[in-house]
């Protein structure tokens, strides 16, 4: 059994040449995501010309040390009243009409890929990083194996130039049972999130990727 430690509030930022080639490698794919949302999405952009951005938000840290700073809470498998630890990991995804139209229910998908932060080694097929919102009026629906991709709706209308932030919230846990997500939450890894937002006029602006760091509860042999 590994002995736990207390985890520090900040961890040193680092991406190994591996985990940039990685991250290059599944960023052309969603980039083809971007340009072909899924069928749930696209029946909710309205007719008529709309251009709409996504960003997701930089993950905090240090402005001097680069480091990252783990301000976001992590929740339990089952449970968003019991946080696990917590990560560095974008706190909101921002969607901005650009247009000139209205635009009612904007809708997108957000990717993920957990990467082991030591041996820069896939996660298993049993092991995700759920991510959804808190935020009433957003619907998070699995696209993807083992939850690793969704697609959004947000069930509201932007006017011109009106920007709605959506809340994120993580949840660490195979859906297997308490005994593996426990275990699940000892190992530290990134996560890379590619989002994406459907319209009809620029594609320019509908992908934003960001790279977080989950830290876990303890030290252990950070092997999946």
């Amino acid at each position: 059994m590994n002995e736990m430690t207390p985890t520090t509030a900040s961890q040193s930022l680092r991406t190994s040449r591996r985990t940039v080639l990685t991250a290059s490698a599944w960023s052309a794919g969603a980039v083809a995501l971007a340009t072909s949302a899924p069928a749930a999405a696209a029946s909710t952009v309205p007719v008529g010309p709309t251009d709409l951005s996504v960003e997701l938000l930089d993950p905090t840290t240090d402005p001097d040390t680069w480091a990252y700073v783990t301000d976001q809470p992590v929740y339990a498998f089952g449970s968003t009243s019991t946080e696990r630890f917590r990560a560095s990991a974008p706190s909101a995804m921002v969607i901005t009409n650009l247009g000139p139209n209205a635009a009612e229910n904007p809708a997108g998908t957000l990717d993920t890929r957990m990467m082991n932060y030591d041996y820069d080694a896939a996660s298993s097929s049993l092991n995700y990083t759920l991510v959804d919102s808190p935020m009433a009026e957003v619907q998070f629906s699995p696209s993807g194996t083992a939850a690793r991709s969704w697609t959004w709706t947000y069930l509201g209308t932007l006017a011109p130039g009106e920007s709605v932030s959506i809340p994120l919230r993580y949840t660490v846990g195979s859906g297997l049972g308490s005994i593996l997500t426990a275990a699940f939450s000892q190992y530290r890894y990134n996560l890379f999130m590619s989002a994406t937002v459907q319209d009809t006029v620029n594609q320019e602006n509908n992908l934003s990727e960001k790279v977080g760091y989950f830290p876990g509860t303890f030290n252990s042999t950070p092997e999946f």
